[in-house]
């Protein structure tokens, strides 16, 4: 009887220390993680030079991590002006307004990312993140399980799914 109470303490512990590891990479997620250092290649691979509309995300980036979100906003809006078909250009901005706790206007980015490139993981995780952040947790759950059908085995979404349910 003791050994079986020993390992059910030892998989709650487990179960813990899982949660808690997935909180801290759903915390960096947020922090640092979800803006790209630079608008990578595979974005814009289309064009034989940098994507109308790079140069600008980039710089909104550097201005989101110095935290001047309404420059950085500004440097989103050009961009998507020059070239609203970029899905990370549209992901970019809404992390903007994640910063400032704007969560529509961060959910519409979102939903523009992935209609533009429906494959694109990092905004349909966002989208349930800040879901979850608007209090809407039972509509994040199930819509995670739809990136779950459609991604089986990703550790990403198990790891945002369990934070929200724990």
């Amino acid at each position: 009887i003791e050994v079986e109470a020993e390992k059910k303490v030892l998989s709650q512990n487990r179960a813990k220390n899982i949660l808690r590891e997935a909180r801290f990479i759903i915390n960096d997620l947020w922090d640092k993680t979800a803006l790209p250092e630079k608008v990578d290649e595979e974005f814009t691979e289309e064009f034989s030079e940098p994507a109308p509309g790079t140069e600008l995300v980039e710089k909104g980036i550097e201005l989101t991590i110095e935290r001047k979100y309404e420059e950085a906003l500004e440097c989103f809006d050009e961009a998507i002006e020059l070239n609203p078909e970029i899905a990370l250009f549209w992901y970019s901005k809404a992390m903007v307004f994640v910063k400032m706790g704007i969560y529509s206007e961060a959910l519409k980015c979102c939903d523009k990312a992935i209609e533009i490139n429906p494959e694109d993981l990092h905004s349909e995780i966002m989208k349930a993140l800040i879901l979850h952040k608007k209090d809407k947790s039972e509509e994040a759950v199930a819509y995670l399980d739809i990136l779950l059908d459609k991604h089986p085995g990703n550790t990403d979404i198990y790891t945002v799914k369990c934070t929200i349910l724990y």
